[in-house]
């Protein structure tokens, strides 16, 4: 990654350099809205784009909506927004267009 070869990586080593895994399992905790998630992200990084990802991958309607209550695509469009909106490196994947 870059000039730099990670032989065991840890996810956050990787998150410092940009890269944001996304499991297959969700990573939404059941007991928090879909806001509310958002909003731990602008606190843990306030330079987080979240309104740009919110509003990019139409999640306004869901804001309000406990993870429970999502059906899987919309729980999973939730999830790459948390993804988005944390502003991964656009040189270490393909961008969303």
């Amino acid at each position: 990654m870059g000039n730099e070869r990670y032989v065991r990586p840890r996810l956050a080593q990787l998150a410092r350099h940009g890269v944001f895994y996304l499991p297959q399992h969700t990573f939404l905790s059941p007991s928090h809205s879909v806001e509310v998630h958002f909003r731990a992200l602008e606190y843990h990084i306030p330079e987080a784009t979240t309104e740009a990802a919110v509003t990019h991958l139409s999640l306004a309607p869901l804001l309000s909506r406990m993870p429970w209550q999502l059906s899987g695509g919309e729980r999973r469009r939730v999830e790459l927004g948390l993804v988005v909106a944390r502003d991964p490196s656009p040189n270490l994947g393909p961008a969303l267009s």
